[in-house]
C-alpha cells in the first residue's frame, strides 16, 4: 500500500512539474491571422514565373485540437492547363508557427516552414527559426 502511495505521489509530481514550468510557452495562433502569411507566400511562388503558375487555393487548420500553436496550410497551384483539366499542377503544405517564449524574451512572430522540403512548388524553402 505504502508503495502505492510513493509511486503515485512522484507521478502526480512529475505532472506538477511540467505543468508549471517557467521554461519555455506559447500562445495560440489566430488561423485567421495565419492564412494571409500563407497566401502572400503562395503570391510570391506564383509571381516567380518559372513554372507558370496562373492560380492557387489555401486552406489553412489548426494542427492540434483545441488549440492552435501552430497552423497547417496546404497550398495548392495551377498552371494553365491544368486549371482547364481541374488538376494541381503542385502542391505544397506549410506550417506557421510562433516560437515558445518565457520570461523576457516576448517574440510574438509568425513564421513558416516547409515539414517536407522536397515537396515544395516553388524556390524558396521555408525553415524558419526554431519552434
Amino acid at each position: 500500500m505504502l508503495r502505492r502511495v510513493l509511486v503515485l505521489i512522484a507521478a502526480l509530481s512529475m505532472g506538477v512539474s511540467l505543468i508549471f514550468t517557467g521554461s519555455a510557452s506559447a500562445h495560440d495562433i489566430d488561423v485567421n491571422q495565419a492564412r494571409p502569411k500563407a497566401e502572400a507566400y503562395a503570391q510570391a511562388v506564383v509571381k516567380e514565373g518559372n513554372r507558370g503558375y496562373v492560380r492557387y487555393t489555401t486552406t489553412c487548420n489548426k494542427m492540434f485540437r483545441g488549440h492552435s500553436h501552430q497552423v497547417e496550410c496546404h497550398i495548392g497551384y495551377q498552371n494553365a492547363k491544368d486549371k482547364a483539366e481541374g488538376e494541381w499542377t503542385c502542391q505544397e503544405f506549410i506550417i506557421i508557427y510562433m516560437q515558445s517564449h518565457s520570461g523576457d524574451r516576448r517574440n510574438w512572430e509568425y513564421y513558416m516552414t516547409h515539414p517536407r522540403p522536397a515537396y515544395k512548388c516553388g524556390r524558396r524553402t521555408l525553415t524558419g527559426p526554431n519552434p
